[in-house]
């Protein structure tokens, strides 16, 4: 099954929101995780698992920095090539 940038990162945006501490109303794709939503590094390890378990994927060791988990949208992008490339 092939999925859309777009619902790829509904899904994401869905998932983080389960997880963040702020994330009641909807996780917008361009709001900082860490400062609109409270997330911190305990929930992004839970964040990190539970994305990988949803789309069958591995994040790569480089990609797991403070810069790459600042946004849904980065991260629905980072899971679209992912699957892309699979």
């Amino acid at each position: 099954m092939t999925m859309s940038k777009e619902q790829v990162e509904q899904q994401v945006c869905e998932i983080i929101a389960s997880f963040a501490p702020l994330g009641g109303e909807g996780i917008r794709p361009d709001a900082n995780l860490r400062e609109t939503y409270g997330v911190d590094s305990l929930v992004l390890v839970e964040l990190l698992v539970e994305i990988e378990e949803a789309f069958g994927i591995l994040f790569d060791s480089s990609s797991l920095t403070d810069e790459f988990f600042s946004t849904a949208g980065v991260i629905a992008t980072y899971v679209s090539g992912k699957l892309e490339a699979a």
